[in-house]
This record gives structure tokens, C-alpha cells and sequence, in this order.
């Protein structure tokens, strides 16, 4: 009797302990990395206004932000006027980007991203590396 009562004990020991590593395993899960998710709730066409100088923004002012870094500046019909790249470092948004010939002026942006709104505002200048030749706002297209 006493060895069926040991058998018995260990083997509710065995099984308590195979539960409790099985919960163990299946609970825990890798948090998912926000940050591998941000660039991608940008990618998309959007749209707004910029402006010169201290002037409220009134320019027709269109990109079509993509993976991997790259931004196109488009016109009202899609058409691409020119091309650069784009990072997003938390809420900090930057981009460069280049008129397509004859133009090939050189711009920067850089804003900043409001994830609850879903708008970019920010200030522009040219290839000099100074924000000041006036401000901006886009709008994701759904």
C-alpha cells in the first residue's frame, strides 16, 4: 500500500509540474516591437499645404511616402515632380528629396508625426540645411 501511495504522490507531482512548465510556455509571448511598426503607419500617399516665409501654408504640397526609406513629391494627377528618402525617429520626421530635371532643386522637411491624428506639420528649406523658409502639414489619404 505504501508504494502505490508514493507512486501515487509522485506521479500528481509529475503531472503539477508538467502543468505548471506547460502554463508557463503558452502564456508568456514576446511583446511585439512597437518601433518595427511605426514607419509602416506612415507609408501612403498624403496630402496638404505649404507655405513661405511666416505665411499661412497655401502651396498644393503632395508626397507619396514608401518602404524602405523612399518619398516621392507628386503633383495633384500622381505624377512624380521628384524623389528622396524619409526616416521617422519616434515622432521626429525627416526627408530629402530632389526635383526631377530641369528643376533639380533640393529640399529638406522636417516635421513631426502625430500618430492620433494622423498629420505631419513641420517647417522646409533647401539643400543649406536651414528650416526656414516657411512651414507645412500633410494628411494621410486613405
Amino acid at each position: 500500500m505504501k508504494l502505490v501511495k508514493n507512486y501515487v504522490t509522485m506521479m500528481a507531482k509529475t503531472f503539477a509540474l508538467t502543468l505548471l512548465t506547460v502554463a508557463v510556455f503558452t502564456s508568456c509571448k514576446k511583446d511585439k516591437d512597437v518601433s518595427a511598426d511605426q514607419p509602416s503607419s506612415i507609408e501612403g500617399k498624403w496630402t496638404g499645404m505649404r507655405g513661405d516665409g511666416n505665411e499661412t501654408p497655401d502651396y498644393d504640397f503632395r508626397f507619396t511616402i514608401k518602404k524602405g526609406g523612399s518619398i516621392d513629391a507628386t503633383n495633384a494627377n500622381g505624377a512624380v515632380k521628384g524623389s528622396g528618402s524619409w526616416t521617422l525617429n519616434g515622432t521626429e520626421f525627416i526627408a530629402q528629396y530632389q526635383f526631377v530635371a530641369p528643376l533639380l532643386t533640393k529640399y529638406m522637411i522636417k516635421g513631426t508625426y502625430d500618430k492620433t491624428s494622423g498629420k505631419l506639420t513641420g517647417v522646409w528649406g533647401f539643400d543649406d540645411g536651414f528650416y526656414d523658409e516657411g512651414t507645412w502639414y500633410l494628411n494621410k489619404q486613405l
